[in-house]
């Protein structure tokens, strides 16, 4: 392309190319590999059946490469091009995304092994990659256009999301409920509360699919009331195989499936959502529960849908597209990505990118590793003996009490020995590591906790979002739940549906909201109105626990829970702002930030399964989260503010 006739000298060094061609696919694709590490896995282990508290820890320990990032970034920011780093991690990933999908139709534990591995494989690449990416934009584009494709950016990164917590769910449970034998339709005569039984319509005897064999209650159910119903295989599985069977009312309008407002809403499954069959028990019968409300309004028949969905081909069909559309990404950046003259390598003298590769390693990922080794060690002793004791009372209040002391004891150890004797070792080591490396990466971050008033800072980073982390990653195994347990009883697709569409709607909604809002009068005011959007919405899911309503109203609550969040969620990026502006280094102290804020959402939901589990319903767990997000309130409150900071300043007349 011919460069504009009114390009500076200064401008001259930036490629000509429009962002248009290149800025929208990088952020899609540096979205991508997030939101499936850290999200989309979520629903995907829930479906192969792994419990609450290995969900949310395992998946929350994935950030910690998120959380660790900023001290690597000098070693992406002097060796290399960034373009390079850029086109390296993605090849990686698109890599790990078609390993994910190869290896999750292997037998257990192969698959959840493996699959953890290439998950905090592609974390760190992902990590790296967001280094990579936000410097070669700013290299790539001249300030102007920095400015001008900023929207775009954030824009086509949070497309990323609605492509990965909702269409990617949607076709995971598309595929789920289309693979496998055609479902067995088994249909159920319901009556009003104290209607004869002789008014109830006859459920018609033909049945679809012949996998299993199903006994529906003989009598018409009456309102208020339930009655069982037995099913088995009608052969053993293939190739001794665990056949997964699930037991779900039938919309007899499609919408229903989006807005159930039929009759037969009326009747509801428990105990029907995971149904395992394997060579040993497969003509062994397992009875659900077929309950009908007591408001039913007239005699209904009810269809019940019986399934056997193949979940592993229906994740790996869907993390295997993505894997493809990545490498096609890939590609595209390959060919398309103009090489920018400011993006060069700059390396110190005499330091390979080996030698200070290996001290950044010592300075850094020794720690990482030690601290993984330890949560490693500390998991099994601290949430065995804890859960199987939940088992026998349920909720188990003693042994949520017995978890939080034994934490703070924990904490409170180390913490104090920290202080007094392993900082000095550790900033000495830090330091000496720096000096070796060649790159002297140890001042930039000294600096940033030398600022006026970081304990309340870094106290407001970590415990800003606390409740809202914790509830979120019990959000999607709630939806999964049955009834029963507590939770709500939705499908894969349902849930993807909630929150690809109006969910996510809400979260753009809301953010842009909230930043209106803050610029417009600052900082400091916005504070009551902020940390009530992002709490309140925690209310919500109190009642979603407690009446368990229908569908269209868990839209609805999604909605608002989302809305509330983005509203709140740009207080806390504001506040990153906030910080890291004051004084110098404000790339490095920014990303730092994003370090303390990756922190702040994976400890919560690290322990958030563990407590839901404890506590044994959803309902008293939302009612804790609600009591936790005081320390929201509080570090709001006494964290430093400049009133006039994110205000529009006034231009003199």
């Amino acid at each position: 392309m011919a460069s504009h006739k009114h390009q500076t000298a200064a401008d001259a060094q930036y490629p000509s190319m429009s962002g248009w061609w290149w800025v929208p696919t990088l952020y899609f694709a540096q979205g991508i590999p997030y939101v499936i590490v850290t999200q989309v896995s979520v629903p995907l282990y829930k479906r192969f059946g792994v419990s609450n508290a290995d969900i949310a820890w395992y998946t929350s320990l994935l950030g910690l490469a998120w959380v660790v990032k900023p001290l690597w970034g000098p070693l992406v920011d002097m060796y290399w091009t960034k373009r390079k780093w850029v086109l390296l991690t993605q090849a990686l990933m698109a890599l790990g995304l078609i390993g994910v999908s190869a290896i999750l139709p292997s037998p257990a534990p192969l698959w959840w092994y493996g699959s953890l591995a290439i998950f905090a494989l592609m974390s760190f690449a992902s990590a790296t990659h967001d280094i990579a990416a936000d410097g070669y934009y700013m290299l790539a584009l001249d300030p102007h256009r920095q400015a001008l494709f900023n929207g775009l950016r954030s824009t086509f990164w949070r497309l990323s999301m609605i492509i990965g917590t909702g269409v990617l769910v949607i076709i995971a449970g598309v595929v789920e409920s289309n693979s496998g034998p055609t479902p067995v339709i088994a249909g159920i005569s319901a009556v009003p509360k104290g209607a004869p039984r002789d008014v109830a319509p006859k459920p018609p005897l033909k049945q679809s699919g012949d996998f299993a064999v199903v006994m529906p209650p003989t009598e018409p159910v009456e309102a208020g009331t339930t009655a069982p119903m037995k099913l088995y295989l009608a052969k053993v599985p293939e190739n001794d195989t665990t056949m997964v069977v699930s037991v779900s009312v039938k919309p007899s309008k499609w919408w229903y499936f989006f807005f159930p407002v039929g009759d037969e809403a009326n009747v509801q499954v428990e105990g029907g959502d995971r149904l395992e069959f394997g060579p040993q028990n497969w003509n062994v019968p397992q009875t659900v529960t077929i309950k009908v409300h007591k408001n039913l309004p007239k005699p209904i028949v009810a269809d019940l849908r019986i399934a056997a969905g193949n979940i592993p081909l229906a994740w790996a069909t869907c993390i295997g597209v993505v894997g493809i559309v990545y490498l096609l990404l890939w590609l595209y950046h390959t060919l398309i990505t103009p090489k920018p003259q400011l993006d060069m390598v700059r390396s110190p003298a005499g330091a390979s990118f080996w030698r200070s590769a290996f001290w950044l390693f010592v300075a850094v990922g020794v720690p990482a590793v030690l601290y993984y080794l330890i949560f490693e060690a500390l998991h099994p002793r601290l949430v065995k003996g804890l859960l199987d004791t939940a088992k026998q009372k349920d909720p188990n209040w003693k042994g949520l009490i017995s978890f939080v002391t034994f934490s703070v004891i924990v904490g409170a150890v180390a913490i104090l020995s920290f202080i007094p004797v392993l900082r000095k070792t550790f900033s000495n080591l830090f330091h000496m590591c720096a000096v070796k490396s060649g790159i002297g990466f140890d001042e930039v971050f000294a600096s940033f906790f030398r600022k006026k008033g970081i304990g309340r800072m870094l106290a407001f980073l970590l415990l800003y979002r606390l409740a809202d982390a914790m509830l979120v990653k019990m959000i999607t195994p709630f939806m999964f739940d049955p009834p029963e347990k507590g939770g709500l009883g939705l499908s894969t697709a349902q849930v993807g549906f909630a929150y690809g569409t109006i969910g996510v709607f809400g979260l753009l909604l809301g953010g842009i909201a909230g930043s209106v809002y803050a610029a417009a009068y600052g900082l400091k005011a916005v504070r009551p109105v902020m940390v009530l959007m992002m709490n309140v919405p925690i209310i919500l899911f109190v009642i979603l626990a407690k009446f368990q309503p229908a569908f269209h109203y868990v839209m609805g609550f999604v909605f608002i829970e989302q809305f509330g969040y983005g509203f709140g969620f740009s207080f806390y990026m504001l506040y990153m702002l906030f910080i890291a502006g004051q004084g110098e280094h404000k790339t490095s102290h920014y990303a730092l930030c994003t370090g303390f804020m990756a922190l702040s959402f994976m400890i919560p939901g690290m322990v958030a399964g563990i407590i839901q589990e404890l506590l044994g319903h959803y309902y008293e767990f939302f009612l804790l989260v609600l009591a936790l997000s005081s320390l929201s309130f509080l570090v709001t409150f006494i964290a430093p503010v400049d009133p006039e900071f994110g205000k529009k300043k006034k231009q003199a007349a």
